[in-house]
């Protein structure tokens, strides 16, 4: 059997393809450290992108927003609409950045009042 002359040429850019796309999946695999974590974003009411809280952070809010009276629901650290809505009612009513996020700010009103 005999082979095309473009045989060697099709095996030479195999081999370099191969090797390309070898060394990239190697360096992409180096960059991520172990027990690094991709940063989570959460949209703002505001339209703004802002790191996820702690659920431990999220709950102390949702405690202080309840005895404002501003929130009736669960104290259960999850940042969800109902208590991002009564954190832009009270960053509206206290003169904040209405973010609907425990931004810094926020936190040293609200949980400096309860």
């Amino acid at each position: 059997m005999r082979l095309p002359k473009s045989m060697p040429f099709l095996v030479v850019i195999t081999f370099v393809l191969g090797l390309t796309v070898g060394a990239f999946w190697a360096s992409a695999q180096q960059s991520a450290a172990p027990g690094d974590k991709e940063k989570v974003l959460i949209k703002g009411a505001d339209g703004g992108d802002y790191e996820a809280y702690k659920p431990s952070l999220v709950t102390r809010v949702q405690e202080a927003l309840k005895k404002e009276g501003l929130y009736d629901g669960p104290a259960n650290g999850t940042l969800d609409e109902a208590t991002m809505n009564a954190l832009v009612g009270y960053q509206r009513k206290n003169g904040l950045q209405p973010s609907g996020v425990p931004s810094p700010k926020t936190r040293q009103s609200l949980l400096k009042e309860s």
